[in-house]
């Protein structure tokens, strides 16, 4: 984690959240999107991280894809400035220790 800026887990779950309030719903009901989700991979160990995300983009995204780049970097911003909302974060941790409670082995 970098000081001062919410965890990889936290901003994957802001991403990937598709409720009120989210950068999913702003682009879905400006008609930019259909769906999205996130993705994340690691090189050359954990220390190196590439965080995606994914759009299905109407004609409009893809006319528009500044609009889509500027309302994701605009929210990311926002939720790093605002800090941590500590339910979410709670939220959050509990779905992680759970998934890993409950992966395969």
């Amino acid at each position: 984690n970098i000081p001062g800026y919410p965890s990889l887990s936290y901003i994957k779950y802001l991403l990937n959240h598709k409720g009120r309030g989210s950068i999913y719903q702003y682009l879905l009901t400006r008609g930019y999107i259909t769906t999205s989700w996130s993705a994340e991979t690691t090189l050359d160990g954990p220390q190196k991280v590439i965080l995606a995300l994914i759009c299905g983009a109407t004609e409009e995204g893809v006319t528009d894809p500044e609009f889509i780049l500027t309302a994701v970097f605009r929210y990311l911003r926002a939720a790093c400035s605002d800090g941590v909302n500590v339910q979410l974060w709670n939220s959050v941790n509990e779905i992680n220790k759970l998934t890993f409670r409950f992966q395969e082995k």
